[in-house]
């Protein structure tokens, strides 16, 4: 059975760039490594299957779509992202065609397909680990919808166009007024480095885009005249009344902005899956093909990819008719000068930074660790200047800057100097002593001191022994109360898959959830550093824990509620600024530092609590900290004030407030403050020297 999610099966595609097109992986699924049929599957879409399956996400029914707006608000994935396909393809193509297109929606995940009054849900989800994986989910009312997964799909989903591993498709066909995609024309596998002309025939395509020509909208009548199925009814189109019925579906938009970034990222997606497991498969000997040879020239073509080298540029403006260029663009993560990786550019190439968002996808994240290192030295290379081959002189000077600066202060791996000239030999002397100091820790410091350099070493992208002094801390301490904890929240971090950061997580979320344990605060604050989200019954702990007025405790639960998106979840955690309690007030100001941005009534709170705390309270230091990093760019004078103090605190603060100076400073980043930090190098307590060297090695990579 073959689940196709996008438009089109041509029996002469045009072939697509690259080697990795040319190199089958022979025996790939049955692969020990691999296991595409056998081992555990750790999707969003397998997710969703559990709690359907146990009663905590349940799905309600609806008249118009079925369960497909319940199920896109549980995936997370924006109706703004719908595309229409009008060609008949995929095992539902019977109830496809220009009359009633297939509505297709995604995120970075996921793609969820949908026909009106066909009997199945469609998706494809992209596994960490396993690929692209298919689902589908019957369209009928019942008690607890049935999510199957469909191994068949790979006799559409694992060929050539797809890299020789379970992957997305989006082709490009002449198609009959029928609906029938007329393969003896042959097709194109459209991605960024095709042509325009050449895109999304088959599709629907709402959107501007001045003089440049597109296969969409079109149908093809005159098999003679294929150039006069393009024509001004057909571009720039704005509108599909009269195309068909939009009752039934959940937008009457298919973006142009989406289908481009849609595009992008099915390839993108199929690059990450086959590094991996070209990785994967050759253990054994993986070290010597990173050097050379085929493992060596795919992370190179994924590189290449990844910044946008052969990229089609666009000769005119486009615009969207959905807002999905605005609800994509606001997901973030943005640096501290707004600029986000997401932001699309729209007049001269798809992004206004060239560099792939999909870096950030739990994909590229499960790559093991020395592929990752691999990539991020070859993308470092080509920002820096290292590689002169004419093809990388099209990325110019500012774009290498930007990109480099973004990635150093929004991927937390990237190695130290990544994308940058080479430093000062004072610098580097620098950098050497603070990375000595980390490592030095590591080895020799206990108990939480340990956490922290480790920590410090994963953020700055040397994580080389973390993994094994923590996995000898779990085997000779992991039974410590408390303690185990902080070696629970170094090994979720250091995880090279997302199944194995999970385990990790939910062991914490276990010693949350049990009120009566001794590890209930630590646990509640390290969910919280550690981003965790929490859904349903865990929600609704965090909740009532964060009702009490004060304390450590309720602080936490409401930074974990913030950090879930729950509506007032920041607000509630801004209201601990104003507690009669100075250690609540701490807390909360340290939760606030933290959030990755600050809404603007969020801003004033924290603003207002730190201006009204006295000079002489121990709780101001922590309260300037944030209102520095969290101050809006035309807050310049604020922000200088707020600055001089944090730099005040780290020269002769307390030693706890020199720590969370250094921390500070070293997410802002400013070069200027390194001697003061070289000096804390020297301190006596262990812990400051960490936290210093920590700072140095950010500041100094950015």
């Amino acid at each position: 059975m073959a689940v196709l999610l996008v438009s089109g099966l041509g029996a002469a595609t045009v072939a697509s760039m690259g080697q990795l097109t040319e190199r089958p992986l022979t025996g790939a699924l049955a692969h020990p490594a691999i296991g595409y049929y056998t081992r555990p599957t750790h999707d969003l879409v397998a997710e969703l299957k559990r709690a359907v399956d146990d009663g905590t996400a349940p799905l309600e029914f609806g008249d118009a779509t079925g369960y497909l707006r319940p199920v896109l608000e549980a995936l997370h994935v924006p109706v703004e992202s719908q595309m229409l396909v009008m060609s008949k393809t995929g095992v539902q193509g019977l109830y496809t065609g220009p009359s009633n297109p297939r509505a297709i929606y995604f995120n970075d995940a996921v793609t969820v397909g949908y026909i009106k009054g066909a009997p199945l849900l469609e998706f494809a989800v992209h596994d960490p680990e396993q690929g692209v994986i298919f689902y589908t989910l019957d369209q009928k009312p019942q008690p607890r919808p049935v999510i199957e997964r469909r191994p068949a799909c790979l006799s559409c989903h694992q060929v050539y166009s797809t890299l020789h591993v379970p992957g997305m498709l989006a082709r490009s066909v002449f198609m009959a007024p029928d609906g029938l995609p007329l393969s003896q024309f042959g097709s194109y596998d459209a991605d960024d480095r095709t042509p325009f002309a050449r895109r999304w025939g088959g599709w629907y395509v709402t959107g501007t885009h001045g003089a440049m020509r597109h296969m969409g909208n079109a149908i093809l009548t005159n098999a003679d005249a294929r150039d006069t199925m393009i024509s001004d009814r057909t571009l720039n189109r704005t509108s599909l009344d009269g195309a068909f019925d939009a009752r039934g579906y959940a937008s009457a938009h298919s973006d142009i902005a989406a289908l481009m970034v849609f595009a992008h990222q099915g390839h993108m997606t199929n690059l990450i899956t086959r590094v991996g497991w070209e990785a994967r498969m050759g253990e054994d000997d993986r070290r010597a093909g990173l050097a050379r040879g085929p493992l060596h020239d795919a992370v190179t073509e994924l590189v290449d990819y990844l910044l946008f080298v052969d990229e089609q540029p666009l000769t005119a403006a486009i615009k969207g008719t959905s807002g999905f260029a605005e609800t994509f663009a606001a997901q973030g993560p943005a640096d501290s000068r707004g600029r986000s990786l997401r932001q699309l550019d729209l007049d001269r190439r798809l992004l206004k930074y060239p560099c792939s968002y999909m870096i950030y996808s739990a994909a590229f994240r499960a790559l093991p660790a020395d592929v990752r290192a691999a990539i991020y030295a070859r993308v470092g290379d080509i920002l820096a200047g290292r590689d002169a081959d004419p093809k990388y002189a099209r990325l110019s000077e500012a774009d290498r800057r930007a990109v480099g600066e973004i990635l150093r202060e929004t991927l937390p791996d990237v190695p130290a100097g990544f994308g940058a000239a080479n430093g000062t030999p004072a610098n580097d002397g620098l950098q050497s002593r603070a990375l000595g100091v980390l490592r030095e820790a590591l080895e020799k410091e206990q108990s939480w001191t340990k956490v922290h350099a480790a920590e410090a070493l994963l953020s700055v992208g040397h994580p080389e022994g973390v993994m094994s002094t923590f996995e000898r801390e779990l085997t000779s301490k992991g039974g410590e109360p408390q303690y185990r904890i902080g070696i629970w929240r170094v090994l979720a971090q250091a995880a090279t898959t997302e199944h194995d950061r999970d385990q990790w997580v939910g062991k914490v979320l276990a010693a949350f959830l049990d009120t009566d344990g001794p590890d209930r605060l630590h646990a509640a604050e390290t969910l919280a550093k550690l981003g965790y989200r929490a859904r349903g019954p865990e929600a609704e702990a965090f909740d009532l824990a964060g009702r009490a007025g004060r304390g450590s405790l309720a602080v936490d639960a409401r930074w974990v509620l913030a950090n879930s998106g729950q509506a007032d979840g920041e607000q509630r955690l801004a209201e601990m600024l104003s507690s009669d309690d100075g250690g609540t007030r701490e807390d909360a100001a340290y939760a606030i530092r933290h959030l990755r941005s600050l809404s603007p009534s969020g801003w004033d709170r924290l603003v207002a609590a730190a201006e009204r705390e006295p000079v002489s309270s121990g709780v101001r230091s922590a309260l300037m900290s944030a209102a520095f990093l969290h101050a809006p760019p035309a807050e310049h004078a604020r922000k200088a004030s707020f600055r001089a103090e944090v730099v005040k605190y780290a020269a002769a603060g307390t030693n706890d407030q020199k720590f969370e100076a250094c921390a500070v400073l070293g997410l802002a980043g400013e070069a200027d403050v390194l001697p003061l930090l070289g000096g804390l190098l020297d301190s006596r307590d262990a812990d400051l020297r960490v936290g210093a060297a920590q700072a140095i090695l950010r500041i100094i990579r950015q």
